[in-house]
């Protein structure tokens, strides 16, 4: 039962990070001015950027392709998000195990992509304010700790 009640919770936060992840996608693909804007954003967060290798890979790389990091990140967002939340809907309501492998590898890739996301952006942008800096080590983290519970997981079911 306790087993049960620790992958309730975990499910949970699971979902409530994927709906975070969902809408922070939908929010940029619908507002239509992500991709047009990211250049400058890139500008500014390069400009007093503290680490000099962040700062050069935001001029040159980023910068230059910054059509495509915008839609990279805005459809990673949304699939993120979703791989999450259908995840953690499974891991609440499904009995079987059929499933349990391919949803579990789909949160593990998916908190990879949100860690690598959000370790990216710390780097970025976190020098701009605490509560960039905050938010992101946070969701780094959790999405770390999410990919050591799913092995777990995964071990636990085999």
């Amino acid at each position: 039962m306790k087993k049960q009640v620790s992958l309730l919770y975990f499910a949970l936060i699971q979902i409530l990070f994927g709906y975070e992840w969902f809408f922070g996608g939908w929010e940029k693909i619908m507002g239509k001015k992500f991709v047009e804007e990211l250049p400058g954003t890139l500008g500014f967060f390069a400009s007093k950027n503290p680490c000099g290798w962040i700062k050069s890979f935001l001029e040159g790389f980023a910068i230059n392709n910054a059509s495509l990091i915008g839609y990279s990140v805005m459809w990673g967002e949304l699939l993120i998000g979703i791989i999450l939340v259908a995840a953690g809907l499974y891991f609440i309501f499904s009995k079987k195990d059929v499933w349990l492998r391919i949803f579990v590898r789909l949160s593990v890739i998916a908190c990879v992509g949100g860690a690598l996301m959000n370790g990216v952006f710390y780097l970025a942008a976190g020098w701009s304010s605490p509560s960039t800096s905050g938010i992101n080590v946070i969701m780094f983290w959790t999405q770390i700790i999410f990919i050591a519970l799913l092995y777990k997981l995964s071990a636990r079911k085999k």
